[in-house]
């Protein structure tokens, strides 16, 4: 292992922003614990058995859509988008299915409205809904009210075993597809970059310089809010991991590809497997 995947992992995650435009929870230390046991371990097999690493990791999708003025073309059109920013990074979305629903049904109904506000609407539809999260990346998409609500999630990949129904993305109809790369990046493990302000362990990356608060929907050039820190450097505004706004943000970094790629091969072992 790298000394970039070795402070990868030394460190823990602090803090919840105050703004929730990404309705992912930061983990807690135990959590975080956890993680790096199981990681490094995961690691360390596959250089054992000199088990050979994907050329890329292939992640069948299927999209669920209650709301029927959401075209399939809205759909493929987001796919090909995400897919210009993961190919490069050794990871593919390939489409493999549009799900509808009746929406008669008081479920579906009542999911279209609460996806983000209630916990066990969304935990009932995505039980109903989702295909094998072990071989299945799920996005799930609805239309919550009230508009304050988050507009996109994700489980990190430790949350849940691997074949949870509560693994998979949940993004709000207008709002939420454009930060489709972002949750992407939680899906594979990675945080915020803004999380834990100034103070360490900030979102376990050594090439993300901290940042000391989220900049929602706006794009402050050559701002380093965090001068004293170890890790140097600009905020990364830029970063998909932030909250920028999807005008902004443009790239992941070389650590974070490394961290994704890591987390796919510890929580996502049956489509790393089936991507060899």
């Amino acid at each position: 292992m790298g000394n970039h995947f070795i402070a990868f992992l030394m460190v823990t995650a602090l803090g919840v922003p105050a703004d929730q435009l990404c309705g992912t929870l930061d983990p807690t230390n135990a959590q975080m614990r956890r993680a790096v046991r199981e990681i490094e371990a995961a690691v360390q097999m596959h250089q054992e058995l000199r088990i050979p690493w994907p050329n890329k990791i292939t992640f069948p999708t299927v999209v669920h859509v209650p709301n029927p003025s959401v075209p399939d073309s809205k759909v493929t059109r987001e796919i090909e988008r995400v897919n210009k920013v993961f190919k490069p990074l050794g990871f593919q979305l390939e489409l493999k299915g549009i799900r509808r629903y009746d929406t008669s049904d008081p479920l579906v109904q009542e999911y279209m409205r609460k996806c983000f506000s209630h916990w066990r609407v969304r935990r009932d539809f995505q039980r109903m809904a989702s295909e094998d999260p072990r071989t299945t990346l799920n996005i799930y998409t609805c239309d919550p009210v009230p508009r304050e609500n988050s507009v996109a999630m994700a489980y990190l990949p430790w949350d849940y075993p691997e074949g949870s129904f509560w693994h998979g993305i949940t993004l709000a109809d207008e709002q939420g597809w454009p930060y489709l790369e972002h949750e992407l990046g939680h899906y594979l493990g990675l945080l915020h970059t803004f999380l834990g302000g100034c103070t360490d362990p900030n979102d376990w990356i050594v090439d993300t310089p901290a940042q000391r608060k989220p900049f929602l929907n706006t794009c402050p050039e050559r701002r380093d809010s965090c001068k004293s820190k170890r890790t140097p450097g600009l905020d990364p505004v830029r970063n998909f991991m932030g909250y920028a706004g999807y005008r902004c943000v443009d790239h992941f970094t070389d650590d974070q590809q490394l961290a994704m790629l890591y987390s796919a091969m510890a929580y996502r072992p049956t489509i790393w497997a089936l991507s060899q």
